[in-house]
């Protein structure tokens, strides 16, 4: 149970938006946790290089408690968007206090939410993939569950994969085009399920996914109104962005060699940024730790191994990387070269080193010379 306690971290989140609820400068509260604070203390704590061993593995794997730190995160957010919906009702909300209680809601349902959701997709249990498809609808954002398990993990790393951004390629063309193309690839791979299983049309799950939202909606606007409604898509809108800026970050530029015409090598470590920030995986449970989640899909968050040599390296951790998405000419300068020098061969950037101080003039460099670079680009 005490291996399991630091991943516990993540039900920080509903006391913060309690906290946001008290208005003021306290809005800003998840925001500031998010990509201040926890980035701070990612440099303070350094690498996580431990892994599990082959021998404790199962007993890991197997251990329960795990499991319920991501079970019980679907009655949480439930709750925390239905005090969401109550809290922007009451009398005297400004709509700058209900935007900030939509993002600090959305931001919290998108970070940790989808995160969870998305290790429980990946069980082969229908009770778990359930509790994912009810924490992706509370996002608005269940094709996801299809479209991540059948789509994107066969074919991570192609110009096929919606979800994979490409190099040169900036977050917000990135969006509006993994947007598109990742429903209509949804559609396609329902079309051809059903097809081969000589099923009828009508069970594509997209027609049930989409029936469930309508009678979400329905149901929001029947008992709470039009506000509490905007209020859920608003929410909506700010988790599965924050999704989206999590894949591009996960896979930006990174390509599988093509064998053949339509046929490519096996997913392997160096086909996804991998990220061994301690305080990030906590939070994350582990998702940072994505080269080896695409290497064994089927591997539970609590054994998934930090692969330093052969994995490329994301500079800094999960929240830091997200801000930096934002400013494409900053991500360009900082991921680029990173890019070229994997095509090249040189597959795992500077091994990490423990010290926090050597981890803090890391970042410091890079953001020097980020800054520099910058400062060329204007004509500083």
């Amino acid at each position: 149970m005490s291996k399991a306690l630091p991943f516990c971290l993540a039900y920080l989140y509903p006391f913060l938006v309690l906290l946001t609820a008290q208005g003021s400068w306290a809005m800003l509260a998840i925001p500031f946790f998010t990509f201040a604070f926890v980035p701070i203390i990612d440099i303070v704590c350094g690498i996580d290089s431990f892994n599990p061993s082959q021998e404790n593995e199962k007993e890991v794997r197997d251990n329960l408690f795990f499991r319920f730190i991501t079970w019980f995160w679907v009655p949480m957010e439930l709750s925390i968007i239905a005090f969401g919906m109550w809290w922007i009702l009451q009398p005297g909300r400004t709509p700058l206090e209900i935007a900030g209680m939509s993002v600090a809601v959305g931001m919290t349902n998108g970070v940790i939410g989808i995160t969870f959701a998305h290790e429980l997709m990946h069980k082969s249990n229908r009770f778990e993939q359930f509790l994912a498809e009810v924490l992706m609808t509370a996002v608005s954002y269940p094709h996801f569950c299809v479209e991540h398990i059948l789509g994107h993990h066969k074919k991570v790393a192609t110009h096929s994969d919606p979800a994979t951004a490409r190099f040169g390629e900036n977050f917000y063309s990135f969006y509006w085009r993994v947007i598109a193309t990742s429903c209509w690839s949804v559609w396609n791979i329902e079309v051809n399920r059903l097809t081969k299983l000589g099923q009828p049309g009508w069970q594509n799950r997209v027609f049930r996914y989409g029936l469930t939202l309508v009678m979400v909606y329905a149901a929001i606007y029947a008992g709470f109104g039009w506000l509490a409604l905007c209020f859920f898509v608003l929410q909506s809108l700010v988790a599965f962005t924050s999704l989206e800026i999590t894949n591009y970050v996960e896979h930006y530029g990174l390509v599988r060699k093509e064998i053949s015409p339509g046929i490519y090598e096996r997913t392997l470590p160096k086909h996804s940024w991998n990220s061994g920030h301690r305080v990030s995986n906590w939070f994350l449970i582990n998702l940072a730790r994505h080269s080896d989640h695409h290497f064994i899909a089927s591997k539970r968050y609590q054994i998934l191994t930090n692969i330093e040599d052969t994995a490329p390296q994301l500079p800094f951790g999960y929240g830091t990387m997200f801000l930096i998405a934002l400013i494409p000419p900053l991500w360009f300068m900082l991921m680029n070269p990173r890019v070229l020098d994997w095509r090249q061969g040189n597959i795992s950037a500077k091994k990490h080193k423990p010290a926090r101080a050597l981890c803090l003039r890391f970042m410091l460099i890079d953001l020097l010379t980020i800054l520099q670079k910058w400062g060329n680009v204007v004509g500083v």
